[in-house]
This record gives C-alpha cells, sequence and structure tokens, in this order.
C-alpha cells in the first residue's frame, strides 16, 4: 500500500500573560515571513474557537498572542495540523 509523506510538524512554546492571553512562539526553524504568515493562516486560524483572536504577529521574535476563553481546546486542536506544545 503507498501512503503520503506525513506533513512535517512545528514546534511552539507557549506562555501565559494573563488569565486569557498566551503568547505563541515558534520553536522549529522558519524559513521566511511569508511561511510564518502561511502557518499562522493554514494552521493557527483552524484551532481558534468562536470569540479567539489571534493578533500582534511579529516575524522578528517568531512569535503570536493568542486570546481565548479556552485554551485547552485549542491546544487540542493542534494535533490535528501537526503543532506539537514544547513542554512548559
Amino acid at each position: 500500500m503507498l501512503s503520503l509523506p506525513s506533513k512535517p510538524w512545528k514546534r511552539i512554546r507557549v506562555e501565559q500573560q494573563s488569565e486569557k492571553q498566551y503568547l505563541i512562539t515558534f520553536v522549529s526553524p522558519l524559513e521566511d515571513a511569508d511561511k510564518f504568515q502561511k502557518i499562522i493562516h493554514d494552521d493557527l486560524e483552524l484551532c481558534l474557537n468562536k470569540g479567539d483572536e489571534l493578533s500582534n504577529a511579529g516575524w522578528a521574535s517568531k512569535s503570536i498572542v493568542l486570546t481565548t476563553e479556552d485554551f485547552q481546546t485549542f491546544k487540542r486542536r493542534l494535533v490535528y495540523v501537526c503543532v506539537m506544545v514544547e513542554s512548559e
């Protein structure tokens, strides 16, 4: 049986900044700013609940701020888009 190659996993680190805000920083190497924006659009936005928001994306720091009421659900959804959260 033939199978497709697996999608490469991306690694992130998450730091809670306030009750509802989390700083997501990419640990995996990223090629350029376009790739960074593509990951945000194609992967992270798919994991958002209604009312969640991504803001302050910064290529220089390779980070973005997530505002959510339910971080655990967001974190579980990351598995489906091949994003791994490093241990805190």
